[in-house]
């Protein structure tokens, strides 16, 4: 709902900054902003049943999709400790406004990331991985670790997972995802929503086809699979690294030949886990290195792009700005303060407030136990007697 009523019309308002005003493709503007999220004046139509369009509510959905994709990011970071009511209030800001922000700026005809600067993202590396990666390591530093993750001398222990199988389950139902994820990228040929008639192109307007992202979303997960295993020989990080695979060559799945796809992927699942253990060595607990998989590796893909892409249109209209690993650069450090200073400044309002973290007792009784009336694993536990405090 939040998206729905705020983050729709954030989009389309505020593209060429923090003021409103139409941009060159005249997409954008509070009126348009208006017309399109809230369905005022003639525009009604987009948001609602309308057999003459087939593509706005397609379109929408993506973008809801997206929404809770931050969330679920974030989510896997702060597991554990952090309590119900301050992870709602995180989830609504970095789903319906931080990352939105960042769209606005980097994934719009009109965004001045890219009529400035030629910044490109065609898979939402920067603007959704990289946003809500940086998002959860702001909130981690405000947090803290889970108890019993670090030594007094601060080094770090492994808390494992409960069953090692159905983690790699869920990491595989994850990449299945991404292709829903990133084929939701794709603008498809509708009345509302085309630039090309019949023909399905990005969301800058620029040509692709489901073709070429199947190449490469494939040759992403392979090349990220192969480097993180041939470096850890861990099977949670193997498939992580197929998700750091595709996050590293996402912003360019629609420019990049497979085999350089295949390179780019390769090199993000070998360097996987040494950024996720750096993090660690300064005291941040990642339960499952979200920050790392999401948000370390969704800038390297993007700034990659900016060296492999560099002259490639990043609008199709006469004289238009191309792909430069300058504009590349900018539009990371963007995505990353657009993600880790709301996240940083919300958490901490919310740590003063003690709406970040659960009690102590919690904690170590689990909180399927004491805050919530159900068992997560009920067979053969008995309850901490702290779950009737």
């Amino acid at each position: 709902p939040t998206f729905w009523f705020f983050g729709w019309w954030v989009y389309w308002g505020f593209p060429t900054g923090l003021t409103f005003s139409e941009g060159a493709m005249g997409i954008s503007g509070a009126e348009y902003a208006s017309a399109i999220a809230w369905g005022w004046g003639d525009s009604a139509q987009y948001m609602g049943p309308n057999i003459a369009d087939n593509a706005s509510g397609v379109f929408f959905g993506a973008f809801a999709l997206f929404a809770a994709t931050t969330a679920s990011i974030m989510s896997g970071a702060v597991i554990e400790r952090i309590q119900t009511v301050g992870f709602v209030i995180l989830a609504i800001v970095l789903g319906s406004f931080a990352w939105v922000v960042a769209a606005a700026w980097g994934w719009h005809a009109d965004g001045w990331l890219v009529t400035k600067f030629g910044a490109h993202d065609f898979g939402a590396a920067g603007l959704v991985h990289a946003v809500a990666g940086f998002f959860a390591l702001g909130v981690l530093i405000n947090l803290g670790p889970r108890i019993g993750k670090f030594n007094a001398d601060g080094s770090a222990n492994h808390i494992a997972g409960h069953n090692m199988p159905l983690t790699v389950t869920g990491l595989m139902l994850i990449i299945v995802g991404f292709w829903g994820f990133l084929m939701a990228c794709v603008i498809v040929p509708g009345e509302a929503w085309s630039w090309y008639g019949d023909k399905m192109s990005t969301i800058y307007g620029t040509p692709i086809t489901l073709s070429a992202l199947s190449f490469n979303i494939l040759m992403g997960v392979a090349g990220g699979i192969i480097g993180a295993w041939i470096w850890t020989k861990d099977p949670f990080w193997m498939m992580s690294g197929a998700l750091a695979g595709i996050i590293s060559t996402a912003s360019g799945l629609d420019i990049y030949y497979p085999a350089l796809a295949f390179i780019i992927a390769f090199s993000a699942g070998v360097i996987l886990q040494p950024c996720a253990n750096w993090l660690e060595r300064r005291g941040i607990d990642d339960a499952v290195g979200a920050v790392t998989v999401h948000g370390t590796i969704g800038l390297y893909g993007l700034i990659l792009l900016g060296v492999f892409g560099a002259g490639y249109p990043a609008l199709d209209i006469p004289d238009a700005p191309t792909v430069s690993l300058f504009g590349q650069i900018v539009a990371a450090v963007v995505f990353f303060l657009l993600g880790f200073v709301p996240g940083y400044v919300v958490s901490f309002i919310l740590k003063q407030m003690n709406m970040l973290r659960v009690p102590e007792h919690a904690e170590v009784a689990g909180m399927d136990t004491t805050k919530v009336p159900a068992q997560g694993y009920p067979e053969g536990i008995v309850a901490s007697p702290a779950a009737s405090d």
